[in-house]
């Protein structure tokens, strides 16, 4: 059997799975640096953006560890503004 992430919770009757708090820099930097691209276009960069706020609010929010994963996610943005793919 294969899960998504550590283990699931259910929140509001919908199932969310819970990751250890590096997926949160992968999440971010990947993201970023999909940004930078220059064929990316406004209008999806836009709605990405939205959707990767949502994600990480939610992931501060209802997930245990927030102070670490506050650290990982800052550190994804740094890197995603220094254009550093690669390995974390």
């Amino acid at each position: 059997a294969h899960t998504i992430g550590d283990h699931v919770i259910q929140i509001a009757g919908r199932s969310l799975p819970v990751h250890k708090p590096l997926r949160g820099y992968l999440l971010v930097r990947n993201h970023m640096l999909l940004w930078r691209l220059p064929t990316t276009r406004l209008y999806w960069l836009l709605r990405d953006l939205r959707q990767v706020l949502l994600k990480v609010t939610l992931l501060l929010a209802l997930r245990p560890n927030r102070l670490e994963r506050l650290r990982c996610i800052i550190k994804g943005v740094w890197h995603g503004l220094r254009n550093r793919g690669g390995p974390p």
